[in-house]
């Protein structure tokens, strides 16, 4: 609950994370223009539960669409083991069985799985929350990979001319590693 409270005032901007964290941080360079950086990480210690805060965004010229496909593995320096059982703000297909199987669904439900692709426009941010069950170690930084698909369009028009099978071709894994961010803690 504390922490779920911390991520709400990180979120609405009524609690900064501390100097030394993750804004600190250089953003990640992806293909297309993409940038991603880790906002904030936070662990509340008694429950043990972690939440991560995570931004990409899209300075190319292109429109992106993406979505979660996973596996996602969380290290930090203290040697914990992270489980996920919640992510927001981004289309996850860990409900599709995520990775190969989340991919070999889609060919059997284009429509729905195109069509509920994360949208960002130019110049536009997206922020993911991640939210994990974790160990009550003592770690003090955390980094966080994991694999979408996206799909890149220069021009809406004709994308609009695309069957959904058509654009489902066109979806390509990325790999994304996230940069390392300080954990702050809440008691």
């Amino acid at each position: 609950m504390r922490l779920a409270l911390l991520a709400l005032l990180f979120a609405a901007g009524l609690c900064q994370a501390p100097a030394s964290s993750a804004a600190d941080t250089a953003a990640t360079r992806l293909n297309g223009g993409l940038e991603a950086t880790i906002n904030w990480a936070a662990r509340d210690q008694t429950t043990g539960r972690t939440a991560i805060s995570a931004t990409i965004i899209n300075t190319g010229r292109q429109i992106v669409y993406l979505a979660h496909i996973g596996p996602i593995l969380v290290v930090d320096n203290g040697g914990t083991s992270y489980k996920l059982p919640a992510i927001s703000g981004v289309t996850d297909c860990s409900g599709w069985g995520g990775g190969e199987e989340c991919l070999k669904n889609t060919l059997k439900n284009d429509a729905k799985f195109v069509n509920s692709l994360t949208q960002i426009d130019p110049n536009v941010p997206i922020t993911m929350n991640f939210t994990f069950a974790s160990g009550r170690e003592p770690a003090t930084v955390v980094s966080l990979a994991t694999v979408f698909v996206v799909r890149f369009v220069d021009d809406p028009l004709r994308d609009d001319t695309l069957t959904d099978e058509q654009k489902v071709r066109q979806l390509k894994r990325m790999n994304v590693s996230f940069p390392a961010a300080t954990i702050t803690r809440s008691k």
